[in-house]
Order: C-alpha cells, then structure tokens, then sequence
C-alpha cells in the first residue's frame, strides 16, 4: 500500500478546496498507516469515523458551493459524492459489525476514487468562472 499525499500537481487552483484535499487524504494516510501497523479496530475504527466525518463536511462544501454559483455540472457530481459516500459507509457497517476489517485493498479503492475524483470532477468545476468568482 502506498500513501497518497496531496502534491502540487493535485492543486486544483482553489486554495480552500486545495486545503481541504490535503486534509483529506492526510486522514487517509493516516488510516493506511494504522492498517500498515497493525492497529486496534478500535483506534482504526475512530480514524475512519472521522475520515468519513471529514469527507461528507468536504463534499457538502463543494455542493454549497455549487448551488451559490449555478455550476451546471452539479448534480452528476454530487451523484459521485453519494455513490461514493454509500460505499464508504456500507464500509464502515461492515467493519462495526466485525464483518470485514479495513484492509489494504478497501483503502486503495477509497485512495484511487479519490485522486482520480480531484483530478478529473474537482478540477472540472475549478476551471467554471463563477465558481472561481466564489472562492
């Protein structure tokens, strides 16, 4: 597993969006490290609890921003973020129940989804002029 940190060339031009993807996935790493290392379910269990606190408050930023600005591409993007979300939770349910840990493969689908949202959807809505207005 290899930890995603936020680099230059994930910028998305919005120094509070940036802000917050870095935020983002230094949670994730800190999650891989925790499954790296062997931590308890329940230390790894709270990080996810906040990592996903932490994506939903992300997300509902970029949809608030979405509706003050008019931005046409909104809906299919929120539609990601609850695709997303509703995986990550059925995640966390599983991992609550001891049905399945948080492992290795989980993680790099959670990290891919991720990189790949910022840099195609997130610097799609970055380069909309009202949006850029805004922030």
């Amino acid at each position: 597993m290899s930890t995603v940190k936020w680099e230059e060339w994930m910028s998305v031009g919005l120094d509070r969006i940036d802000a917050d993807h870095k935020q983002v996935l230094a949670l994730l790493g800190d999650l891989e490290h925790q499954v790296k290392e062997g931590a308890g379910r329940e230390k790894i269990l709270a990080s996810f609890d906040g990592f996903i606190r932490h994506i939903r408050n992300h997300f509902s930023l970029e949809e608030s921003l979405f509706r003050q600005t008019g931005f046409s591409g909104a809906a299919e993007h929120a539609r990601e973020h609850k695709k997303l979300l509703t995986q990550i939770v059925d995640m966390q349910k599983k991992i609550q129940s001891e049905a399945e840990p948080l492992n290795r493969e989980r993680l790099n689908f959670i990290t891919n989804w991720l990189v790949n949202h910022i840099l195609i959807s997130d610097k799609k809505y970055a380069t909309d002029p009202n949006v850029r207005a805004r922030v």
